[in-house]
């Protein structure tokens, strides 16, 4: 019977009525009939706590599993909307000493405070580009215009004397020189006039077949250039957000 009461009080039955069912009053013998009856009644508690003890076990898990997917949700917008602002500024995570391909699967609010000091030097450093990149997606959304060939030449040129004195500036992980310099070299009138498909450079096949190339990686961003420009090489851009360079 003690092991009854202390089922009973796990349970928060009342010990004196499981008695009274069972035709016993507390400290009576029980004859064999009645230890039967009490041994079934014990067995059908311990069944019982067994059930309880699972089912809160499953309820634990679950607000853990739910709480764990939060988490990781929160540390995925985080990273994505990262992502999307080193795109938009034309630059590649390196360089930011940032790994998109970085695999994370536990610790997210400690990784979440590890994105933030990132966030905030790219968006600095967007305010610091904001005039050149603005500039750039200008020329090469000129060059897609044919009948614009003079004020493509007249931006251009004016973009590159701005440029001319800057130590360093990267355009989706070229120097912003060099990619003037291509830009430049396609729209002479004699590059101008031959297929997209024979033109020296990648930078402007890319930039005018904005639909040819997506990125299919789990968790990240779709390639967000709000101008629908597709600038740089695209072998380059590929390999830095983890696909094969297409063929």
């Amino acid at each position: 019977m003690e092991r009854l009461e202390i089922l009973c009080r796990v349970l928060g039955y009342s010990y004196q009525e499981k008695l009274e069912d069972i035709g016993l009053v507390p400290g009576q013998e029980a004859d064999k009939d009645t230890a039967e009856v009490l041994a079934k009644q014990v067995e059908l508690l311990e069944v019982t706590i067994t059930a309880r003890f699972k089912k809160v076990t499953e309820e634990i898990a679950y607000l853990e599993n739910r709480k764990a997917i939060k988490l990781k949700n929160k540390y995925l917008n985080k990273r994505n909307k990262l992502l999307k602002m080193i795109q938009e500024n034309h630059q590649l995570p390196a360089e930011f000493n940032y790994d998109p391909q970085k695999k994370v699967t536990s610790d997210f609010p400690e990784e979440v405070a590890k994105l933030k000091p990132i966030m905030e030097r790219v968006k600095v450093q967007a305010l610091d580009r904001k005039e050149i990149v603005m500039r750039t997606e200008v020329v090469l959304e000129s060059v897609k215009q044919p009948s614009c060939a003079k004020t493509t030449e007249r931006l251009l040129r004016a973009l590159k004397d701005r440029v001319a004195n800057e130590a360093e500036f990267l355009f989706d992980g070229k120097d912003i020189k060099v990619v003037l310099n291509e830009i430049q070299v396609e729209t002479k009138p004699e590059n101008a006039k031959l297929p997209l498909e024979k033109r020296a450079s990648s930078r402007l096949r890319d930039h005018q077949n904005t639909k040819e190339v997506t990125v299919e990686l789990p968790d990240l961003p779709p390639t967000p250039y709000p101008s629908g420009v597709r600038s740089g090489h695209r072998s380059q851009r590929n390999l830095t957000w983890g696909n094969k360079p297409s063929k």
